[in-house]
């Protein structure tokens, strides 16, 4: 009974103000506003394109509005993967990212920004994408420690080698008949270091021995040694 005492009440009143409105020929105005609109963003942007080794940080950036209800909170994406809601920050959102994995190497990754209003409306950044450069290792030093060895000493070859990312194998080939056979591999994993090789001479007598080492990366990307010859007496 009290609800419909409410509404009865009601009712007269809404009739009281409109036949007060009615004689002064006013208008009576109701103005609803529904916010289904996300944030806006501006000045989205990175400090680099380009990831040219591993341990790179890159920065990201981009400043938020929302003129209803305010800002709550945002995600990163990057590669795919969100990261952990958080604040604005005076209404940047920010991130910073570090490349740690060297199979990164020669791909692009892809980041955005995901923002929420206090009324749970979203918006995004473009998708935008860096690019991280892929590059054949490098090597400083290749030697043998004798190039007229007598058959059956052990000759010990070795080269030292880098990559922007990491050098994942060095391999070691000979060749005595016209053809380049795969020696032994070494397994760096690592952004320097050095490929160490023995090598038996037993069999090979009066004859001459070419050499190389060749180095590959995580992206398969290859580099080779310059060829050396040595003369089994």
């Amino acid at each position: 009974m009290m609800r419909n005492g409410k509404v009865i009440v009601l009712t007269a009143m809404l009739m009281a103000f409109s036949l007060a409105f009615a004689q002064t020929n006013a208008q009576v105005s109701f103005i609803i506003t529904v916010d289904n609109l996300g944030p806006e963003y501006s000045n989205y942007s990175s400090n680099t394109s380009t990831i040219n080794a591993l341990g790179q940080s890159v920065y990201f950036s981009s400043y938020w509005t929302d003129d209803i209800v305010g800002l709550d909170y945002y995600y990163f994406e990057w590669n795919g993967v969100n990261t952990t809601a958080k604040s604005f920050v005076d209404n940047w959102s920010n991130e910073t990212r570090t490349v740690s994995d060297a199979n990164l190497e020669g791909q692009s990754i892809s980041y955005a920004f995901h923002a929420k209003d206090l009324n749970h409306n979203w918006n995004s950044t473009y998708e935008d994408t860096i690019s991280v450069v892929s590059a054949a290792p490098e090597y400083y030093t290749w030697e043998s420690n004798s190039s007229n060895p007598a058959q059956g000493d052990i000759v010990l070859f070795s080269s030292y080698w880098t990559d922007n990312f990491n050098v994942y194998n060095a391999t070691m080939q000979t060749n005595h008949s016209g053809e380049w056979l795969d020696n032994q591999t070494i397994y760096l994993n690592s952004l320097i270091g050095w490929a160490n090789y023995t090598w038996n001479t037993t069999g090979y007598a009066g004859e001459s021995v070419w050499w190389r080492i060749n180095g590959f990366d995580n992206a398969t990307n290859m580099n080779t040694t310059s060829e050396y010859s040595i003369n089994v007496v």
